[in-house]
């Protein structure tokens, strides 16, 4: 907030923030304000509003305690929105109420943001002004399509042509005893389609295309909310609508079709990054994710697939964008998972002097006190882990998205062991330098070219042509797992299978539920759909499937393959002919080892012999060794491996 005579007064020491009264006024009138402190466990009722900040050059006046100052339009739109006709409202608004020019008070404000948030009566989000008139269109869309598919009316039975579908004759019987025969409906189709209408795709487009959904302080913003509510315009909609429309994009294969695959591809992004990271893994049962059925079984089936730690929240940050590059990572710190197991002690506290290399590495210094699962995050491409990188290999870049990024997975692993023996892991970091102990399993010899996420489109055509050379690599040399296993093999390697927690079965990613049997179904369903050779061979010489269980898995296997094979690679091992699926920046010479306190193998590049130096290339996947298999040999594992200190650089 800018003015030529106002001067913010100086906040008291402890929990203390500012809240705004706004005064009653007209749609047309001038907005009138006033600020005043309070202590946070004291404060009246507030309503805290979400917005983005806009363009600077686009301002409005505020009289704010009797003085004329200049706030973003945004930020007067957002506030007149709160404002009420006939009685004061107080509300809460960064850019308004923490002094921004006083970075000790901004650093100490932003840690006190997520109690700010989850302390408020509800949260406003303020989407933007709607100048094409599609948000009353939009909201009509996400609430009849969420209220159709939960209530399972979103199909209906119909009677197509009888050149199609021959009809059926059913008997009918009056209330007088009369028979009569009628044709049955004999298929079903989704209703979407109608539901939307003619301009329902390109108001969903619109809305989310909107900035709001990009910017990185809106998830906790609406994460920690009571309740929330968005305005687009003069529309208005329960936020839970919306969150709940991306989950079922997410799950539901009638509803991506209508959309198409430009929409739908878009709400798989950082929309479902927002929901499926942040949104549902706060964990507040009286928020407005619990009070939704779907949205609480959607956090609860987060919960039961993978641990949820202050990694998973992160995974979310490279999604957003942030006009401080400090902020994907202190827009996440008012998380419950942002503080240290047992303590209300957050992983890092707010310094805005900070470099944002020094505010990362600081980070992974005090992450790596619970695990090194954050190593995942590491990603690199060939620039990056040259000699002159500015960054240790070891410190994840969480402002950034590279080209060749590659979704994270660890979540349901133990490769380590961590999970089940719970014991301390060396984690000792010295500057740039973090001393590990880690099990070396084997160099990497040969690799396909990296799998790039157009070389899979279409996927049942382009995605056979990729596992025909991921199977070429496989077989260079004698399978390492035996005839009876190697499908199953070569299978979960590429869909990055794991086992439940239930010790039932288990999927890429938690996507696919069933046994390491429904796997191979799956890959030989997506084989059989894509003519691909080589299982054409494999069904030759045993017989492995059946043709009715295979056609219907196989749609599983190319999503899940794609998911978990883009900018990566499938490569096998110098000495062992292991088989993994590993990051894109790996090369001939690298080593596969599992580190103690991470939970999946990691792809590591010699640096120094001597001195046991080596670079994070990134996370990997490699059958037989996600769950523990090299640390205790004695329980059905792997044999011959030994515990190393290493340095990683």
């Amino acid at each position: 907030m800018e003015s030529p005579s106002f001067t913010y007064t100086a906040l008291p020491p402890g929990r203390f923030f500012r809240l705004l009264s706004v005064h009653p006024g007209a749609p047309e009138d001038n907005l009138i304000c006033d600020l005043f402190p309070y202590e946070i466990d004291t404060a009246p009722p507030y309503t805290a509003l979400s917005y983005v900040w806009g363009d600077p050059t686009k301002s409005a006046e505020v009289t704010c305690s009797g003085h004329a100052c200049n706030i973003t339009q945004s930020l007067s739109e957002g506030l007149r929105r709160i404002r009420k006709a006939d009685e004061p409202q107080i509300a809460w608004a960064d850019a308004i109420c923490i002094n921004q020019n006083d970075m000790v008070e901004k650093g100490h404000q932003v840690d006190l943001m997520g109690v700010i948030y989850d302390t408020a009566s509800n949260v406003l989000v303020w989407l933007g002004p709607d100048p094409s008139d599609s948000a009353r269109e939009a909201f009509r869309c996400l609430s009849t399509i969420n209220e159709k598919i939960w209530t399972r009316t979103d199909q209906v039975w119909y009677s197509p042509p009888e050149e199609e579908v021959p009809m059926r004759n059913v008997t009918l019987i009056s209330s007088s005893g009369e028979q009569q025969e009628v044709s049955a409906p004999t298929a079903r189709r989704s209703i979407l389609g109608d539901v939307l209408g003619p301009h329902g795709r390109d108001a969903i487009s619109k809305l989310f295309g909107l900035t709001w959904f990009t910017r990185v302080w809106v998830l906790q913003e609406v994460g920690l909310a009571e309740a929330a509510t968005a305005f687009w315009g003069d529309a208005g909609v329960d936020f839970a609508e919306i969150a709940v429309f991306i989950a079922n994009v997410y799950g539901e294969e009638d509803l991506k079709y209508f959309l198409g695959p430009e929409i739908s591809g878009s709400l798989a992004g950082s929309p479902l990054y927002a929901l499926w990271n942040v949104w549902c893994t706060y964990g507040k049962p009286s928020s407005w994710v619990y009070r939704s059925p779907l949205l609480r079984a959607f956090a609860g089936q987060i919960a039961a697939t993978c641990d949820v730690d202050f990694t998973l929240v992160l995974e979310a940050s490279r999604y957003f964008d942030a006009t401080n590059e400090l902020d994907h990572v202190y827009a996440f710190l008012g998380h419950p998972k942002a503080k240290k197991p047992g303590t209300d002690q957050a992983w890092l506290r707010v310094d805005y002097a900070l470099s944002v290399r020094e505010q990362h590495r600081l980070l992974a210094v005090s992450m790596a006190e619970e695990s090194l699962n954050f190593l995942v995050q590491a990603q690199h491409t060939d620039e990056s882990l040259e000699s002159t990188a500015d960054y240790p290999s070891w410190v994840p870049r969480w402002n950034e998205k590279t080209p060749l990024h590659a979704d994270a997975f660890w979540e349901a692993y133990d490769a380590s062991r961590r999970k089940v023996s719970r014991e301390p892991f060396r984690a000792r970091a010295d500057g740039d330098r973090l001393a590990v102990s880690a099990t070396i399993i084997d160099s990497v010899d040969s690799s396909t070219a990296r799998m790039d996420k157009s070389g899979f489109e279409p996927i049942e055509e382009a995605g056979g042509r990729l596992l025909e050379q991921c199977w070429a690599v496989a077989t260079q040399k004698p399978c390492p797992y035996g005839p009876q296993d190697a499908v199953n093999a070569f299978a979960s390697t590429l869909t990055c299978h794991y086992k439940p927690r239930d010790g039932g079965g288990g999927g890429g990613g938690g996507n696919a539920p069933g046994s390491h049997h429904s796997v191979v179904e799956q890959l030989a369903g997506f084989c059989m759909r894509a003519g691909v050779k080589f299982w054409q061979d494999i069904e030759a010489t045993g017989g492995l499937w059946s043709l009715d269980t295979t056609l219907v898995a196989g749609k599983m296997f190319g999503p899940q393959f794609k998911a978990y094979g883009t900018n990566r690679r499938f490569f096998n091992t110098e000495e062992r002919g292991l088989w993994g699926l590993g990051p894109a920046a790996m090369r001939q010479g690298d080593v596969c080892a599992v580190i103690f306190g991470a939970d999946v193998p990691f792809v590591l590049r010699p640096v120094d012999d001597a001195r046991g130096e080596y670079k994070v290339v990134g996370e990997c996947y490699m059958y037989k060794f996600m769950d523990g298999e090299a640390v205790f040999p004695g329980q059905g594992g792997q044999v011959g491996f030994s515990r190393d200190d290493i340095v990683l650089v």
